[in-house]
């Protein structure tokens, strides 16, 4: 599984997740998990909250993810 599917399949249940949570339970980096979020965000394929840490994915995107997936 690649990083970017990692953090996808974290991420699929439409709810806020700290950075911190992301790193530990996908075994990431901190620069890592930066990267995957500046390229996830820069498609707003996320939502990221800097001030509290969280990151959830984009509600739009998950619908387009579940559509082409059934």
């Amino acid at each position: 599984m690649s990083r970017l599917d990692g953090v996808l399949e974290l991420l699929a249940d439409g709810a806020w997740h700290g950075i911190d949570e992301v790193q530990q339970r996908l075994g990431l980096n901190e620069f890592t998990v930066q990267e995957v979020m500046a390229f996830l965000c820069e498609y707003a394929f996320v939502q990221v909250d800097a001030e509290r840490g969280l990151v959830k994915i984009n509600p739009d995107f998950k619908k387009l993810l579940v559509e082409s997936v059934t």
